[in-house]
């Protein structure tokens, strides 16, 4: 009568766990509006030059976009329109974020095309990798501009 009892309660732990994972990846899909699969298909870890307001620049691989208590995207940012619709912008297909406020930043594409943005709280917060375990956080309104190199491999 134990080892049922037993059995029963691991089997129910296991699935307790398989479910809160499947639902954890589901929150993931539903916040960013796209499959992971789809996410896959932008690139992460470029390369940038970030330019401080002193006029100091320092070459980063940038590892993500979020707030300033975690990641929210590593392939996409997004700020809203004049409109007040949210804009979402794959990094791999920005050239350079310029003419930084606190409060927007002017965002331009690899195409040429350029869109003055509002920051969201959530989106406003670069991760860059420092060193080979670090990660420092530069909020993106306290920075001058930030330039997109390359695709890291």
């Amino acid at each position: 009568m134990k080892i049922k009892t037993l059995r029963l309660v691991v089997v129910s732990v296991a699935l307790l766990i398989s479910l809160t994972s499947a639902i954890s990846g589901l929150s993931d899909t539903l916040k960013s509006g796209r499959t992971p699969k789809q996410l896959e298909t932008h690139a992460s870890g470029l390369t940038a030059r970030v330019t401080f307001p002193d006029g100091t620049d320092r070459t980063v691989t940038l590892d993500g976009v979020g707030c300033s208590a975690a990641i929210c995207s590593r392939v996409f940012i997004e700020a809203r329109s004049n409109d007040g619709s949210v804009a979402r912008i794959w990094i791999d297909t920005l050239s350079a974020v310029r003419d930084i406020r606190p409060d927007s930043a002017l965002f331009v594409m690899k195409d040429g095309s350029q869109r003055r943005l509002s920051l969201i709280t959530d989106f406003r917060v670069l991760y860059v990798n420092k060193g080979s375990t670090r990660t420092e956080k530069l909020d993106l309104s306290k920075i001058q501009s930030l330039e997109m190199l390359s695709i890291a491999k």
